[in-house]
């Protein structure tokens, strides 16, 4: 639920966000029963659990920014005595962010030299043309990038082609029902959506959840998924749920025709047009195909000794992530206007919000963690 941008009703939750967080710590017990006998539930875990109320409040009511209201364990933890702001700020640094920095940064280096669409045209090249391939090559495509880069970030490089590529079907079919959507239409929205939310399970960085069950395991039960790990377990749901849901939406839900006169040579006039391979593009392809190979190599190169040493025994995921990202900057575009691959004013495309909400949200973790509100829970 999201309570309108102004007027009363966001003052209303605005204000009452502190009022039921101070409502919870008053009502909650400063003892309870346990299997072990009584435990004293410290102020700084009725402090905890009340910010955990008022921050869940404001983020399904949107009272203000979501990003800001990732910011009140920084500003209530320490000022009420439930944690050193040492403790509390220490999860917005947490390598997992940094990880998902790295990805960001690969994204919108994609996103610049439209490596995106080439990838989307080459791919629907060789599924083939007709309408429910056409489906399924941009759901193969979705799905591919969204296991390297952010789901919701993958979902908005697509769009655009994919709404290109119906504007251009729509002016040569000349549809005899202008006013009744097109299923194509429908199947390539719903398809690029669900195709980004199955792939971002395949990978440690594809979805922003996989960072907090990561981050819990490690934390909560100390131990580490590795990157290639999770995609023992994620890569055979992507596999299998990506033609489920293909096949659902083409052929049950919203079917349409396998043979639908001129949609498909609007792609593949797209495809002869493309221009060629520009160094920039190979090199952003150099740079994200060695970062995936890191990673899902990362125990074995981990181990790799040089004169009895293991150089490289510090390796971790947001590491490689970061290797990557700061290598974008260094490598040269040698485009007519100059500069690295990427430079710092392609950063305004950066989902600063999204790192800070990781933040927030580990940081809450922790708390909840460190001050026994699990244990009463």
């Amino acid at each position: 639920m999201q309570v309108a941008a102004h007027g009363p009703l966001q003052r209303i939750v605005r204000i009452s966000g502190p009022i039921v967080a101070l409502a919870v710590y008053i009502v909650l017990p400063n003892t309870y029963a346990s299997d072990d006998g009584i435990v004293v539930f410290t102020h700084a875990g009725r402090v905890t659990a009340a910010l955990a109320t008022w921050m869940a409040l404001w983020w399904l009511t949107e009272a203000i920014d979501i990003p800001a209201t990732a910011l009140l364990p920084l500003v209530v933890l320490p000022l009420f005595g439930a944690g050193t702001m040492r403790d509390v700020a220490a999860p917005y640094a947490h390598d997992l962010i940094f990880l998902f920095m790295g990805g960001f940064i690969l994204s919108i280096a994609m996103q610049r030299w439209r490596l995106h669409r080439r990838i989307a045209l080459v791919t629907l090249s060789i599924v083939g043309t007709d309408p429910p391939r056409i489906v399924a090559g941009f759901m193969i495509v979705t799905a591919g990038l969204s296991l390297w880069l952010s789901n919701t970030a993958t979902a908005i490089m697509m769009l655009p082609i994919a709404i290109s590529v119906i504007g251009m079907i729509a002016e040569e079919s000349n549809s005899a029902q202008p006013d009744k959507p097109d299923n194509l239409a429908i199947c390539l929205m719903l398809g690029i959506a669900y195709a980004a939310s199955i792939g971002g399970v395949g990978t440690i960085i594809g979805s922003p959840p996989n960072l907090f069950l990561v981050s819990y395991v490690r934390d909560t039960l100390n131990h580490d998924i590795t990157f290639l790990q999770w995609m023992a377990m994620g890569l055979p749901l992507v596999i299998v749920f990506l033609p489920i849901t293909w096949w659902l939406l083409t052929r049950h839900l919203f079917p349409i025709s396998s043979h639908s006169a001129g949609k498909g040579d609007v792609i593949r006039e797209a495809y002869t047009a493309l221009p060629a391979l520009r160094w920039a593009e190979r090199a952003t392809l150099v740079v994200f195909g060695f970062a995936a190979i890191a990673w899902m190599g990362r125990s074995w190169l981990t181990g790799v000794e040089v004169g009895g040493v293991r150089v490289l025994a510090g390796l971790t995921d947001a590491g490689i992530s970061l290797t990557a990202a700061l290598s974008l900057f260094l490598i040269p575009a040698r485009s007519k206007t100059g500069g690295a691959l990427i430079q710092w004013r392609d950063m305004k495309g950066m989902p600063w919000g999204i790192l800070l909400l990781f933040g927030g949200g580990m940081s809450l973790a922790v708390a909840i963690q460190r001050n026994g509100v699990g244990e009463f829970l």
